[in-house]
């Protein structure tokens, strides 16, 4: 199990569509600010992208957990797997890139973004569900 100085989170980017080029770069399609506007909720989303890239200190061994917690508290989307290999101590950071289809969000507030890798699960960052103006729209409902 790592010590609290294994991972640091470097960056946390939501967006509609993460994919990958035959050179290896990501295209990020669609990418979110905190505040994601819709016309009316509850709504479904068809696909939710999230790239969570780390900063590794140390060999990391175990599962990897991933959801997102809803204003009231419902995990969402919930992943849970194994690593399939070790992060190595040579990796300066690592990414991962979770998919989540038809994902429902039932009501505007914050829906926290929860993570945890070879340790116990915790909160990562936020973005915020909100209805608003056809002006303001920054997602399809």
């Amino acid at each position: 199990m790592p010590s609290k100085k294994s991972l640091k989170i470097k960056s946390l980017l939501i967006c509609d569509d993460i994919r990958e080029e035959k050179s290896g770069k990501e295209i990020l399609i669609g990418v979110y600010r905190t505040d994601i506007v819709f016309r009316h909720l509850p709504t479904a989303l068809p696909k939710l992208c999230f790239r969570i890239e780390l900063e590794v200190a140390g060999s990391i061994t175990g599962s990897v957990s991933f959801w997102i917690k809803s204003p009231s508290g419902e995990h969402l989307g919930r992943v849970e797997q194994e690593l399939a290999d070790p992060i190595s101590p040579s990796e300066v950071s690592h990414v991962f890139a979770f998919h989540l289809n038809n994902l429902k969000l039932e009501s505007a507030g914050r829906y926290e973004v929860v993570l945890g890798v070879g340790s116990k699960p915790k909160s990562i960052g936020y973005f915020r569900a909100q209805i608003g103006d056809e002006k303001d729209l920054l997602a399809a409902s």
